[in-house]
């Protein structure tokens, strides 16, 4: 059941408030073997975790042993692990609105976050307009590197880096699609089909958006809807 000892390596590039967490804890951590799994700073015992600097600070020998890497990170670290060409990438998109909506509430709910008092003080719209959090196209920024302080000369820059990384992806994911894609991820590296709880939501339900908060998003997130629509396409072509 567990990834085998030889062949492909997974890195999940986790997006935020697209399932990762159930993912991670539901389907990954039960296919690949704690000891063969690095967290990307997140502590989800048995799994080992740490910052990716001590990732790339690891022995080589213990380095070779891994075989699956998942947390928010940048692309491309697999350049900079033993056996780069054994490496795949998975990440998962949702329809910006969902997603931008489900990061709004968790700004509300963590006191830690840095946007929290300005999620606390603004409503959603607000919330948007001002481009706080990774309410303005966050999908494309972070795979594109953009958090992670990579500069572009302009959005259509970042958005071609974000497309070129998704290229590289061996899955796409859509969390409107969740059990599909699970189904299809088990599938690609021969897992024993799994069953998994609840998405964690933090959005409330039954929740509607309004016309001004839906103008909001739909103003500042044009890439995210290129890119997730070019992938919803892509996902549907696949199963056809």
């Amino acid at each position: 059941m567990y990834l085998r000892a030889r062949g492909p390596r997974l890195i999940f590039v986790h997006l935020g408030r697209t399932g990762g967490t159930t993912l991670r804890q539901d389907v990954l951590y039960r296919c690949v073997r704690p000891e063969a799994t690095f967290c990307v700073d997140i502590a989800e015992p048995p799994a080992r975790h740490g910052s990716i600097a001590e990732l790339l600070a690891l022995p080589r020998k213990e380095q070779e042993q891994l075989r699956l890497v998942l947390g928010h990170m940048p692309f491309g670290l697999h350049e900079r692990l033993p056996a780069p060409e054994s490496w795949q990438y998975v990440t998962f998109l949702r329809d910006p609105a969902a997603r931008i909506v489900s990061e709004y509430f968790q700004v509300r709910a963590s006191p830690k976050n840095p946007a929290h008092a300005f999620g606390m003080q603004y409503g959603l719209a607000e919330f948007v307009r001002r481009g706080l959090g990774l309410s303005w196209n966050g999908m494309c920024r972070m795979l594109s590197n953009e958090v992670y302080g990579e500069q572009f000369k302009s959005p259509a820059a970042m958005y071609d880096a974000a497309m070129g990384n998704i290229e590289r992806c061996a899955l796409v994911g859509l969390t409107e699609h969740f059990a599909e894609s699970v189904r299809r991820l088990c599938a690609l590296y021969s897992w024993k089909e799994l069953r998994f709880g609840r998405q964690y939501a933090l959005t409330p339900a039954g929740r509607p958006l309004s016309d001004e908060e839906l103008s909001a998003i739909r103003e500042h997130n044009e890439l995210d809807y290129r890119l997730y629509e070019h992938c919803r396409q892509r996902f549907q072509r696949a199963a056809a």
